[in-house]
């Protein structure tokens, strides 16, 4: 059997990865903020789209929580939307 190749062989260029950081009250904007990321040309790490809205209480708000925080370590960086809630605040730290 012969490997025909696949398009994403291609696509190997590295991006920057960006954390967006924003309000519970923006949810909404998830979708769109991920489209807006990717067209900029970065990685968006957006914690609504991963975990949902804490997986809908599922597991320990610290256990997402937790999660958040690996993905703003690995981010190259962090972006802040709208307004600054105390949750945005403690990414921002």
């Amino acid at each position: 059997m012969t490997y025909m190749g696949h398009p994403s062989d291609k696509l190997r260029k590295k991006l920057k990865m960006v954390f967006l950081a924003y309000s519970k009250k923006n949810f909404y904007w998830s979708q769109h903020l991920q489209k807006i990321t990717l067209k900029m040309g970065y990685v968006p790490l957006n914690p609504f789209m991963i975990f949902d809205y804490f997986l809908l209480d599922s597991l320990s708000r610290d256990k997402v929580r937790l999660g958040n925080n690996n993905l703003i370590m690995i981010a190259d960086e962090l972006w802040v939307i709208g307004d600054i809630p105390d949750g945005v605040v403690a990414e921002i730290r």
